[in-house]
């Protein structure tokens, strides 16, 4: 999609400022990619999840592929994590130090997760695969613009302010 037409759907295009060339950058994603060797089935699951919903909005591109496989290798690692912290049965584990004294500290997977859900919720809110996100990129493709009377007329009235 060039600027000029997400410019359009945002309702900030000017012809003043349009680009001189349409020529797309990058080059978009048709059909689904070969997941990588590494991942496991639950990441291999999202990935193919992910793009059979995605491409057929238009949105995805080959520089994408490299966010998108971190995407999936943490929502991977979030599930193993969480399956290791549930087989243990408790969130705490106990160390005991040079001393011979114990203690309990939080399970190292539950910090894991912690961390790996930070990353991949910055990486959905990119994709619109969070339902905040998500407005932004529907609202960007363009047959769903041209032929809805309604998003039309939002287009419109953004113009007008």
């Amino acid at each position: 999609m060039t600027s000029d037409n997400r410019k359009k759907l945002k309702g900030t295009f000017q012809k003043c400022r349009a680009t001189k060339s349409s020529a797309h950058l990058y080059q978009p994603l048709t059909e689904i990619p070969e997941p990588p060797d590494y991942f496991g089935e639950v990441a291999r699951l999202e990935w193919n999840t992910l793009f059979t919903e995605m491409i057929p909005l238009g949105v995805l591109e080959v520089v994408d592929l490299p966010q998108l496989r971190s995407y999936c290798f943490y929502v991977e690692l979030i599930e193993q994590c969480a399956r290791t912290v549930s087989e243990s049965k408790t969130y705490t584990v106990v160390i005991t130090n040079k001393g011979g004294h114990s203690y309990s500290v939080p399970h190292p997977c539950v910090q894991m997760i912690n961390s790996a859900t930070l990353i991949v919720s910055r990486i959905a809110s990119k994709f619109g695969l969070n339902p905040h996100a998500r407005l932004k990129v529907l609202f960007q493709k363009p047959d769903a613009v041209e032929n809805d009377p309604f998003l039309m007329a939002i287009n419109r009235n953004s113009n007008k302010s």
